[in-house]
């Protein structure tokens, strides 16, 4: 993209307002109606103050192109609020030194309650304290670096080591997917 302003999408909800519009995960939020939108807490006040069932034009940038969608508002169901509340976690730098990862074996999904709907992916089983990694927990599944998806542990190495620069990480976390970006050195 050639602009930072606006907001990542990292998940859209089966049947929420944002999938019956068409709005897709990796669409960036630049504008609602036209209000410009540069941060998470600026898309959920924008939204609040619309209030359920507002319908808004929501500008987007899908693939480095502009789109708009019209989108009809509903009030946030409990679980998606408390989400919501928490907050995204912020990005971080370095590398993922201190990063142990295993595969998504049924073990696994077992001991990290991993959803039967996440095929591919593998789990973070421990980070070291202080490692550049901190920002991923155990329990998380790394869904895909660079927006390139992970079915191995070979997969994970492969993509890691070609990249460049920023990562953007796609993970699976408390039933939620979400984007965290790091600064490869």
């Amino acid at each position: 993209l050639t602009t930072t302003d606006g907001v990542l999408i990292s998940d859209v909800g089966p049947g929420s307002p944002a999938q019956v519009a068409g709005i897709r995960r990796g669409d960036v939020v630049v504008k609602i109606d036209e209000k410009k939108v540069d941060s998470t807490g600026r898309l959920r006040n924008i939204v609040a103050a619309k209030g359920a069932d507002a319908v808004v034009t929501m500008h987007l940038l899908r693939d480095g192109k502009p789109k708009s969608v019209k989108v009809r508002l509903a009030e946030m169901p409990s679980d998606a609020a408390r989400v919501a509340r928490r907050g995204a976690p912020k990005a971080g730098t370095g590398v993922l030194d201190g990063l142990t990862l295993e595969s998504l074996s049924s073990e696994n999904r077992r001991k990290y309650s991993v959803p039967a709907n996440i095929k591919n992916g593998v789990v973070v089983v421990k980070v070291d304290s202080g490692s550049p990694a901190a920002l991923l927990r155990p329990g998380d599944v790394v869904l895909e670096i660079n927006r390139q998806r992970i079915t191995s542990i070979a997969s994970f190495r492969q993509l890691y080591s070609r990249s460049q620069g920023r990562l953007l990480l796609l993970i699976h976390r408390d039933g939620r997917a979400r984007f965290i970006v790091l600064n490869r050195r």
